[in-house]
Formats: C-alpha cells, sequence, structure tokens
C-alpha cells in the first residue's frame, strides 16, 4: 500500500475545528490559540495541516466562525498553499528564534486580530493550548494585545479542551497510525539483526532512520536511542556513543512518523550473555505489560487499569522501580494525552491509541528495561498496532560468546 496517497481528508480538518469549537462553548471560552512548532507540532498538524520549520505557528480558533493559522514571514506562502483553514495570517511573533528585522516588516498583530473578533463578540476568557510550549514573549505579546482590546478578559490554558477532542481518532488517522506501527515494528526487527560488536548506539540510530525512510516513514518520532548498560536506567535518553559489548544489555527504542502521526516500539536486548539478575529484570518487565495489557483490554476506567498495573507490579515487588503509569496516548506526538495512571479516572473509549510503556529501573543494579508497543482501543477490547513478540531477545553476533 502507498502510504503517500493517505492524506486526512480536508473536510477533516474543519471538522475538528467545529467539534473543539464546540467544547469552547461549553467551557466559556471565547478563543483558543494553539501554539506549536517543529518539536511539539501536533496542534498545527492537527487544525491546519501545518508542519513548522524554523519558525513557529499557532492556530486562532474562535467560538464562532473560521479559524485561522498563524505563521511566521518566511513560511507565509508555502502555508498559505496548503493549509486547509480559510484564512492564514503573517505573524512577527512566529518568526524564528534568532528574530531578524526583514526588509519588510509588515505583518498582522494580536492586537489586530484579537480586537477584530471583539467586534463580533466581547473576548472575556482566551485559551493557549501548547500552555506549557509557548515562548515567554509571544505569551507577553498575546497577553498585552488582549488587555489592550479587553481589559477584562483572562487568559487561561486549553491543552485539556482540545486534547479532549484529539483523544478518539478518526478512521483516517488509525490507517495513518497503523503504518507508523508497521513501520517501528518492521525497523526494530532490522536493527536487532545488524547488532554487531564494536557498534554504537549511535550508528544503530543511523541504520534505523534509513530503514523507516526506505518503508515510507517522513522521519523518526522522537530522537530515538540505542543505549547499553548503566545508560538503560534512565527513562529517556540519547543513542548511545560506547561500543557495544559481549555482555551488554541495551534497550531499542524506536519510532517512526507517517504523516506526522507517530509510532513507538521498544525492547531490550541481550548481547551474548549476561546476568541472571538481568534476564529476570527483563522478565519482569514483560510479565507486567502483559498484564497490563490484559487490563486495558477487559476494562473502561482508566484508573482500574493502572491499579491493575501497580499491583502487578507490586506482586513482583519491583514497585520502587516504577517510574510512570502503563500507558500514554500517541497520536501527532509520540507521547500525548491522555496518560493512564493512578489520579486521572477518564472512560476509554474506541478509537483511543495508546502506548503501553512499561519501564522498570533497578537502581542496584543500574539497569533498566523498557518494553513498549501500540495499542489501539476497540469496541472488544483492543489491538495491538505494533505487535512484537514478547519474549526475551538474545543476539550473538560475531565475537559474542555463544
Amino acid at each position: 500500500m502507498d502510504i503517500r496517497k493517505s492524506v486526512i481528508p480536508r473536510e477533516e480538518y474543519l471538522e475538528r475545528v467545529a467539534r473543539v469549537q464546540g467544547v469552547m462553548r461549553t467551557e466559556g471560552l471565547d478563543a483558543i490559540i494553539a501554539f506549536g512548532h517543529a518539536s511539539e507540532p501536533q496542534y498545527l498538524r492537527y487544525f491546519a495541516d501545518f508542519r513548522a520549520s524554523f519558525e513557529t505557528g499557532g492556530v486562532l480558533i474562535p467560538a464562532e466562525g473560521d479559524a485561522a493559522l498563524l505563521v511566521g514571514p518566511e513560511t507565509l506562502e508555502r502555508a498559505r498553499s496548503s493549509s486547509p483553514l480559510p484564512r492564514t495570517l503573517k505573524m512577527l511573533g512566529m518568526r524564528e528564534s534568532s528574530a531578524p528585522r526583514y526588509e519588510d516588516p509588515s505583518a498582522d498583530t494580536f492586537e489586530a486580530v484579537l480586537g477584530e473578533l471583539q467586534k463580533q463578540q466581547p473576548l472575556k476568557k482566551v485559551g493557549i493550548a501548547g500552555w506549557r510550549i509557548i515562548p515567554m514573549d509571544l505569551y507577553r505579546e498575546i497577553e498585552a494585545a488582549l488587555k489592550a482590546v479587553s481589559p477584562q478578559a483572562k487568559i487561561v490554558p486549553a491543552d485539556e479542551a482540545v486534547d479532549r477532542v484529539r483523544a478518539q481518532k478518526s478512521p483516517a488517522e488509525t490507517f495513518l497510525i497503523r503504518q507508523a506501527a508497521r513501520i517501528a515494528k518492521q525497523t526494530l526487527e532490522h536493527v536487532i539483526s545488524r547488532i554487531r560488536i564494536g557498534m554504537t548506539g549511535e550508528e544503530l540510530r543511523g541504520i534505523a532512520i534509513d530503514k523507516m525512510i526506505e518503508l515510507g516513514a517522513e522521519g523518526e518520532a522522537f530522537p530515538m536511542w540505542i543505549t547499553r548498560q548503566e545508560q538503560t536506567e534512565f527513562a529517556i535518553n540519547i543513542a548511545g556513543k560506547d561500543a557495544i559489548q559481549d555482555g551488554d544489555l541495551l534497550q531499542l527504542q524506536i519510532g517512526a512518523s507517517v504523516e506526522g502521526y507517530c509510532s513507538a516500539c521498544g525492547r531490550p536486548v541481550i548481547v551474548g550473555r549476561v546476568d541472571d539478575a538481568v534476564r529476570d529484570l527483563i522478565r519482569d518487565c514483560m510479565i507486567v505489560k502483559q498484564k497490563a495489557e490484559a487490563a486495558l483490554a477487559s476494562m473502561r476506567s482508566s484508573e482500574a487499569v493502572a491499579n491493575a498495573h501497580r499491583s502487578a507490579v507490586a506482586a513482583l515487588g519491583r514497585e520502587k522501580m516504577m517510574v510512570y503509569g502503563p500507558f500514554h496516548g500517541v497520536g501527532l506526538v509520540e507521547c500525548e494525552a491522555p496518560w493512564i495512571e493512578q489520579g486521572a479516572d477518564f472512560e476509554l473509549k474506541p478509537g483511543m491509541t495508546f502506548c503501553a510503556d512499561i519501564f522498570l529501573s533497578d537502581r542496584d543494579l543500574h539497569r533498566g528495561v523498557r518494553f513498549e508497543d501500540m495499542v489501539l482501543v476497540t469496541e472488544d477490547g483492543i489491538e495491538r498496532l505494533t505487535g512484537m513478540c514478547d519474549a526475551i531477545i538474545e543476539v550473538h553476533p560475531e565475537g559474542a560468546e555463544q
């Protein structure tokens, strides 16, 4: 199947805006400014099919009326040629971080744009989606503009309002997520087959990127990593520079992006022979993952699934090795809302996509292992999207002890 032909229907972007507007009216939000940049592009791609590069961007969504894509000066024409939204505005606040002055500095302003909305309906509450990533200077620019046009208005976080709509994926989104999951699994299997003594994690990451592009991905879903020994202890890492040796524990984290939709698949890998304690850690992590997936398949309460995960870890005596809950959302970001974790209870609905992300870090052993697979919530349970085998993976490349 040719992945390049699987484009989200353009009318679906307008439907997304309309659905968010319904939530906004319920919550009394008069407008939302959804911010994004190259490494956190979810709102830009979700509403406007816009892929940021160097510059940042935003989507202005009024409670009533048309949404507008907000981009920097150097991106304007490209954005106008591809955005499904009826309006695209040039904003200096979205320019690249080196802040060029430009030969022609003319642009739309937030004061003018928000003033236009104020004439249609008094602005009392404006939300920012991307609350944790919006630059301070851009926030202050929006804040000053809003104060000028509507002194009584306030700015509030709006990620939850948008993420509530994004949580259930459409059939077109699910199709792309399936393709990304397939590529991640095939890429991970390919990388495992290429492991050799003396190679580095960086080399293997390069092999992974080459393979996933060959399979149809637009690129990696996150800065992938392959780490060894003590470096596996950390929940988030970067590809290692150290040479792989006989007796190593490796952790491989692979993820592909297809039209912005992300995947992740991770496994620990044994090179040659390792201590029984390492094998036991891998086995227990695998058991916990299987039990967490079984809970997700049979339960519709997120907190019930989180409790089942904690009970499974505790039964193995590894509760102190937990770092976070068992599942996180996956879609236009490899790790997106919602998280399945204790203290956050919501209904699990068909069309939600998650990563089963089970990580145990043994601080005494100075080793950590993660089993990660993607799952789709269905009417009858779950569908495993990556479908990687659950097993203790061992490789005996040339030079490793047999």
